[in-house]
């Protein structure tokens, strides 16, 4: 068992983890907060990609601790701006649309996507196509957990995967 599956409780009735239990004690978010940077500290990130909905919270925290602007990527119309969208298919098999508001990224920016959880790699996918869109460097993604398909997706390999709590 790892650092953080105490905190992990599995609704396989709703096909999701819980992770209210990690996210309500401040210690542990804390702990995981920092391993989820510690891999990235020192290579220059600018801005962290947060994943709607649940990566917000972590993004934000990710993002402070690296001295990072930050970047949401929402599901399509939430965002008061012009926008670069990217459809993308979510670990439900439903398409969906991601953005993110022109002028957040460009050329100068090194980019860590931040999420709860990967299940299939789609979404993550998608904000590395935003990104790259923008001419930002993606250097890779931190989560606290990326399933086995993700981690072995060519399409991934050059970027830097990171999870703190193997679940699967």
């Amino acid at each position: 068992m790892g650092k953080y599956r105490a905190c992990i409780r599995d609704n396989t009735g709703k096909g999701r983890c819980d992770l209210t239990l990690l996210y309500s004690d401040p210690v542990i978010l804390r702990e995981a907060v920092a391993d989820m940077a510690a891999p990235f500290t020192d290579v220059g990130i600018t801005k962290v990609m947060a994943l709607d909905a649940q990566g917000f919270a972590l993004g934000a925290l990710v993002a402070q601790a690296l001295s990072a602007g930050l970047v949401f990527v929402r599901k399509a119309g939430k965002i008061a701006w012009q926008t670069y969208s990217v459809e993308v298919v979510d670990y439900t098999r439903t398409a969906k649309t991601l953005e993110i508001a022109e002028g957040v990224l460009d050329s100068n920016d090194k980019v860590l996507v931040v999420d709860d959880w990967s299940e299939t790699g789609g979404q993550l996918r998608g904000a590395i196509a935003l990104a790259e869109r923008c001419g930002a460097e993606v250097i890779g993604m931190a989560a606290i957990n990326i399933d086995d398909a993700v981690l072995q997706d060519t399409r991934l390999s050059p970027y830097k995967l990171h999870y703190i709590e193997h679940y699967r």
